[in-house]
C-alpha cells in the first residue's frame, strides 16, 4: 500500500523556511540593536565635563544626558537579551522541524521502496502467469 506524504513534506518545508525567515530577522534586528548599542557607548564615551566656570545646571543637565544614555544602553542590552532568547527558541523549533521533515522523507522512502518492490512482484506474477500460459499453448 502506497501512502503519499508529499502533503505533510510540503507543510514541513513551509514551516522551516519560515523559521528561517523569522530567524534571519530576528538576526538583523539583533545586529541592528547592537549597532544602536555601540553609537549609543561612544556617544556617552564622547561626551566631556563642562567646565568648572559653567553654571551648576548646565552640570545638572550633562548629568541627566548622561544618565539617559546610560538608560537607553541598557534598554538596548535588554532588548538584544530577548532577542537572543527569542533566536535560541526559534532555533530549538527550527531544528526539531527539520528532524521531523527528515523523518518524514525517510518514511516516504520508504514507502516509496514497498511501493516499488509491490510493483516488481505483481509484474513477476503476471510474467510468471503469461509463461504458464504460453508453455500450456506450446504443450497442446
Amino acid at each position: 500500500m502506497k501512502r503519499d506524504f508529499s502533503p505533510v513534506l510540503r507543510i514541513k518545508d513551509e514551516q522551516i523556511k519560515s523559521i528561517e525567515r523569522k530567524l534571519r530577522d530576528l538576526s538583523d534586528k539583533k545586529m541592528a540593536a547592537e549597532k544602536e548599542k555601540e553609537r549609543l557607548l561612544k556617544e556617552l564615551l564622547s561626551q566631556k565635563l563642562p567646565a568648572n566656570n559653567e553654571k551648576a545646571g548646565v552640570l545638572t543637565l550633562f548629568k541627566e544626558s548622561l544618565s539617559n544614555l546610560k538608560t537607553l544602553i541598557d534598554d538596548k542590552r535588554r532588548f538584544i537579551e530577548e532577542i537572543e532568547k527569542e533566536l535560541e527558541k526559534l532555533r530549538k523549533e527550527y531544528k526539531k522541524a527539520l528532524i521531523e521533515y527528515e523523518k518524514i522523507k525517510y518514511m516516504q522512502n520508504i514507502s516509496l521502496k514497498e511501493h516499488k518492490e509491490e510493483l516488481e512482484k505483481r509484474e513477476q506474477k503476471e510474467l510468471d502467469e503469461i509463461a504458464s500460459i504460453l508453455y500450456a499453448r506450446v504443450e497442446r
